[in-house]
C-alpha cells in the first residue's frame, strides 16, 4: 500500500510517503523551495512520488495531519483571554 502524507496548511507544511507502513520519502516544502508558504506542498509531493518512481495513479491514499478540535479550541481561548474592544 503506497499512502501519501500532507502536513497540515498552517506552518512548515510537508509529505511524506509511505509504503506498507515504512518511510520511504518525507520532507518539508521550506526546504526545497527556500521560503515558507501555508499552501499546498507542491514541491514536497513531487520529491516524494519521484523518490519512489511513483506518480498519482500509484497512490492508495492520501491522508492530512490537521487537529481542527485543537485549532478551534486554541482560536477560542485567545478570542476569550483578548479585552472586548478587540474581537
Amino acid at each position: 500500500m503506497l499512502i501519501l502524507g500532507l502536513s497540515s496548511f498552517r506552518h512548515h507544511t510537508s509529505a511524506a510517503i509511505l509504503q506498507d507502513g515504512v518511510v520511504r520519502a518525507a520532507v518539508e516544502n521550506h526546504k526545497l523551495l527556500r521560503s515558507r508558504s501555508q499552501e499546498l506542498p507542491d514541491a514536497a509531493i513531487r520529491f516524494c512520488l519521484e523518490s519512489v518512481g511513483a506518480s498519482w495513479s500509484d497512490l492508495d491514499a492520501i491522508s492530512i495531519a490537521t487537529r481542527p478540535v485543537h485549532a478551534w479550541l486554541h482560536q477560542s481561548l485567545l478570542l476569550a483571554r483578548m479585552p472586548s474592544g478587540f474581537h
